[in-house]
């Protein structure tokens, strides 16, 4: 289907363009569109279809030969498509597309379109040249985009469905025919913008959110009740400003990697685990940021959080030169096992931290800001904020793990394990210990996964094609 504007009438043009259509379905020639060629045309859109539904589909279509499509019906078939389309992009139903329902039109089909794009489409298939589409300059701008929509999966099912009045008035709900159903694609996100988002996400948290890690480290590490202000105050008095900012060099590395692998993991589990329509159910989420979180914690938190941790632990003379340092005097003293302490602790805490954001983001999406399935993402800003309430549910949940966590990796021999820290932490300090941290914590998490979420967003916006 590869078609291209001609100096015929609309109509005329649109039949040759059917007419070339039909021709590579019919396979034998033999002017009908049999079972055997239209399960192979779909197949090869990528339309994973069985013969019963190949059956389905004909039947449908309310073909008069049989188990055939003749090109009347197929041309009729097409031209209530266009009418339903243009009808979707349509909102207002004043028989006039503008581009900025060519942009939400595009979007809910699947093919990403900035307003730059729109107007370059609007302005070709325009004749009139009033700045909007009519149904007849409709039928051009199809002709354009058509070999675009072809080749986005299950889109050449919806050419065969006899209700498709319906694709205009829901884009994303299921399309009924028979039987079954098909559904409106959903665009993948891009693992690679995913990757590269959380490379840049990394350094921009690690140099505005520092201090509160470092407060919060402190006071996990005390037996005092100082609050985070109280430790944050006392820090600069007795150390100075750059104290806040301890191991910042690791932290920032640290992060840059961890969101690298978080998102691009989390990013490619999602779409592995996809329905064929594209879609993502709250469970599926749920097990793609669980799995995302639980490789993160093993590849790239544990050692890099035990350097860290050694680092902004030292007070008045220095252990430690840097961060190279020591990881050596770590290795050399403690063995490679002392990277890895506190694994198990970290491994649940960040399972948790993951699953829950990636299941509750899009939840709060939804109920915030009223997003549905098939509309154009939020704005960044509140991408940011629905980023930030789903990022603090799982430390609330997991705070002990993030204590036991920090106590382990500081190297004192009494702790053994994570239960035996847990443990011995609630009986010698009492069990409000176990959430001491907890708000400095938030104060870094929160506005770190609203970091997070705006940056991996403007990322695949600017990587979308």
């Amino acid at each position: 289907f590869f078609f291209a504007l001609m100096s015929t009438p609309v109509e005329q043009e649109f039949q040759e363009v059917l007419e070339k259509a039909f021709k590579k379905y019919d396979i034998n020639g033999d002017g009908f569109i049999d079972e055997d060629e239209l399960q192979a045309a779909l197949q090869t859109s990528k339309a994973d279809v069985s013969r019963a539904e190949v059956q389905r589909l004909i039947q449908a279509v309310g073909g008069n030969h049989g188990k055939r499509i003749a090109f009347t019906e197929f041309y009729a078939l097409h031209s209530s498509f266009v009418n339903s389309v243009f009808d979707g992009f349509d909102v207002n139903g004043d028989g006039r597309v503008c581009i900025k329902d060519i942009v939400q039109g595009l979007f809910k089909l699947g093919i990403p379109c900035s307003t730059a794009k729109a107007e370059k489409l609007l302005k070709k298939s325009d004749a009139k040249e009033n700045g909007h589409l009519t149904r007849e300059d409709f039928f051009r701008l199809y002709q354009r985009m058509y070999v675009h929509i072809i080749h986005k999966p299950a889109v050449v099912q919806l050419l065969f469905d006899p209700d498709l009045h319906r694709f205009g008035l829901d884009w994303a709900k299921t399309i009924e025919a028979g039987e079954g159903a098909v559904k409106v694609p959903v665009q993948q996100e891009s693992s690679h913008a995913a990757l590269v988002g959380g490379l840049l996400a990394g350094p921009i948290e690690a140099m505005l959110l520092q201090p509160t890690d470092v407060c919060k480290t402190r006071m996990q590490l005390s037996n005092t009740s100082h609050g985070m202000w109280a430790t944050g105050r006392n820090i600069l008095k007795t150390e100075g400003v750059g104290a806040l900012w301890k191991g910042v060099g690791p932290f920032s590395t640290h992060l840059a990697l961890k969101y690298c692998l978080r998102w691009g993991s989390a990013t490619y589990f999602k779409n592995m685990l996809r329905d064929k329509n594209g879609h993502l159910t709250s469970g599926r989420n749920f097990v793609a940021g669980a799995m995302a979180g639980g490789l993160e914690a093993v590849l790239v938190v544990t050692p890099f959080e035990v350097i860290k941790t050694r680092l902004q632990i030292q007070k008045g003379q220095s252990q430690y030169k840097g961060p190279v340092d020591c990881c050596i005097k770590v290795l050399k003293q403690e063995g490679p096992r002392a990277l890895w302490r506190g694994l198990t602790p970290t491994f649940c805490r960040n399972t948790i931290n993951q699953a829950t954001n990636q299941t509750t983001k899009p939840l709060f999406d939804k109920y915030m800001w009223g997003f549905k399935r098939g509309d154009p993402p939020p704005a960044v800003w509140k991408t940011a904020v629905s980023g930030c309430f789903a990022g603090i549910l799982g430390p609330l949940l997991n705070n002990p793990m993030d204590v036991a966590k920090t106590r382990l990796m500081a190297g004192n021999p009494k702790y053994t394990s994570t239960l035996n820290t847990i443990v011995t932490i609630a009986r010698e300090e009492g069990v409000p210990m176990l959430w001491k941290g907890y708000l400095a914590r938030l104060s870094r998490l929160g506005p770190g996964y609203a970091i997070q979420w705006a940056v991996l967003d403007m990322v695949q916006k600017a990587w979308a094609p």
